[in-house]
């Protein structure tokens, strides 16, 4: 069962009164201007997580659930304090990303507007960054995130 403490609530955002014709664009906008670039260290697994300009683009574009574009203003929260799933090889059937060494899936409960959500979040891990695990340095690069209803 998850206490409200490990639950990230979002009740109003900077975008709220933006008319819907033009929110998406301006969640892109106001996420870049606050977030691209800035590392996150994610609790569970120590990792270094890079919020990059691509996948803020591809959370706000490619998100299923509507509801996700409100969560982009808790997007370092949910990256520090999500739980780890699992990691996987890089997908067969895809161009290969030579730098690519795994994905990884991480979850966080987050509430929008008193509604309860999980979070799926998409790491990329990638060589050359700039944590050693191992002998090789390796970095998280934000890929996206979408919700799924509780």
């Amino acid at each position: 069962m998850t206490s409200n403490e490990d639950i990230i609530c979002v009740d109003k955002t900077p975008f709220d009164d933006v008319p819907e014709s033009q929110r998406r664009k301006t969640v892109r906008k106001w996420t870049r201007k606050q977030f691209q670039g800035k590392t996150v260290e994610n609790k569970n697994t120590r990792r270094e997580i890079v919020i990059t300009g691509s996948g803020i683009d591809h959370t706000i574009y490619k998100a299923r659930n509507p509801y996700t574009i409100y969560s982009m203003p808790v997007l370092p929260d949910m990256i520090e304090r999500a739980e780890f799933i699992r990691s996987e090889p890089q997908a067969e059937g895809k161009q290969p990303e030579l730098d690519l060494v795994a994905v990884e899936r991480y979850e966080a409960k987050i509430r929008i507007r008193g509604k309860l959500y999980t979070a799926e979040l998409v790491v990329k891990v990638k060589k050359g960054g700039n944590r050693e695990i191992g002998s090789v340095g390796m970095s998280g690069q934000y890929y996206h995130h979408d919700l799924r209803e509780k």
